[in-house]
């Protein structure tokens, strides 16, 4: 992302709604469009998500590690349990 003048807008992490556990994903924001969906890095071109919020990355990006931990953490467990 830039800004007119050439330079770099501060790094933005949103989060929005998932129906598999942690019920929350994330990702870092490449656009915005007039509708308030964010387009991201991570899951890439044709994909826009409407954010339940959008954090700088210095606040955003210890919540969004600890859930892909939590998700780690929540496979590891049903694997142990099931055998896989």
């Amino acid at each position: 992302m830039s800004t007119k003048q050439g330079t770099s807008a501060p790094k933005l992490i949103a989060f929005w709604r998932y129906d598999i556990f942690p019920y929350v994903l994330s990702g870092t924001v490449e656009s915005v469009n007039t509708k308030g969906h964010v387009l991201t890095k991570e899951y890439g071109p044709g994909l826009r998500f409407n954010p339940l919020c959008v954090l700088p990355a210095a606040a955003g990006e210890p919540i969004a590690a600890k859930l892909k931990t939590l998700e780690k953490e929540r496979r590891a467990a049903v694997d142990s349990v099931h055998g896989d």
